[in-house]
């Protein structure tokens, strides 16, 4: 769960708390186990694992607070809205960053990266991703996990 009402500004998001783990275990269709990451710069992360089937599912979350300081600590005024510019910018060209509707306030789907980008303005820029999928069963996939947990930012 986010930290702090909805009306207030967040610092950080505890990104395995945005599914559940019989959630989870059902994505990855096996019982799933969460490992909280901070090795993502300017965001935190969840990767859930399964064993029996093999799967990852990585959920990373970025607050307005964490995006704008993310030049390892000096105040450098980004916003999510140019953290997720800059992420179509760099999935652009072949193969890039197709808009997805209905998730969020903007959402992209960078198929290179294998990650399906979500942002909720003022709130929160998330990624979703899963390892050893194919890219189309990739999509559809984090497209459902999306569809969980933006609500709950």
């Amino acid at each position: 769960r986010a930290s702090g009402a909805s009306n207030e500004k967040l610092t950080t998001i505890d990104p395995c708390g945005l599914l559940t783990q019989a959630e989870a275990s059902a994505f990855l269709a096996g019982t799933a186990t969460a490992t909280p990451s901070a090795k993502v710069d300017a965001a935190s992360s969840c990767i859930w694992e399964a064993r029996e089937p093999r799967g990852g599912l990585v959920v990373m979350a970025s607050t307005p607070a964490q995006v704008g300081a993310r030049a390892s600590g000096e105040e450098r005024g980004d916003t999510l809205e140019k953290r997720f510019a800059e992420v179509v910018h760099s999935q652009s060209g072949e193969g890039g960053a197709t808009p997805i509707a209905g998730l969020g306030d903007a959402a992209v789907w960078a198929a290179r990266a294998g990650q399906l980008w979500v942002m909720k303005k003022d709130r929160a820029l998330v990624s979703v991703s899963f390892h050893g999928e194919s890219a189309a069963d990739a999509f559809d996939k984090c497209r459902a996990v999306a569809q969980k947990l933006v609500p709950r930012l």
